[in-house]
């Protein structure tokens, strides 16, 4: 008798585990392909707000500055989450665990994987780091492009 309960709580230990892997996996495979949608339709906004967390979001602010005045790129000019001015296909999308929380990202097309972690922010997990970018170093140069443009005017 002992053994059958020893064994039923190995199978639902297993069960659960496979399933929050799967799940993981699922939240970023999900993102690509909602994310891919919107950014074909020109609506971005949502999906970053459900997959991303606040602070992804904040350094996105940082990332993507944009100079109306003068009409130009300020921060990066590429999408962090594709490594790639272009769109990727979803099709072609490969996710896998590398540990914890931590992700590998990838396409047939494309030779450098992207790592993503996910946090537990709100009760769901969401993409809080990319190494796509240094964050740090893009913050600094606008910063110094901003302060630089503010001193010009006075």
């Amino acid at each position: 008798m002992h053994k059958i309960i020893l064994i039923y709580i190995f199978a639902v230990l297993f069960f659960i585990v496979g399933c929050e892997k799967q799940n993981k996996t699922d939240i970023i495979y999900n993102f690509y392909k909602d994310y891919t949608s919107a950014c074909n339709n020109g609506s971005t906004e949502t999906v970053l707000k459900q997959y991303c967390s606040k602070k992804l979001l904040a350094d996105l602010d940082t990332l993507y500055s944009f100079d109306s005045e003068d009409s130009i790129i300020v921060g990066i000019d590429y999408d962090i989450f594709f490594n790639a001015q272009d769109v990727l296909p979803v099709e072609n999308l490969k996710v896998s665990k590398i540990e914890n929380n931590l992700y590998s990202v990838e396409w047939e097309q494309h030779t450098k994987p992207i790592k993503i972690k996910l946090i537990k922010e709100g009760g769901t997990f969401k993409i809080d780091e990319l190494d796509s970018y240094n964050f740090e170093q893009i913050k600094k140069e606008v910063d110094n492009y901003w302060k630089h443009k503010k001193s010009v005017k006075i």
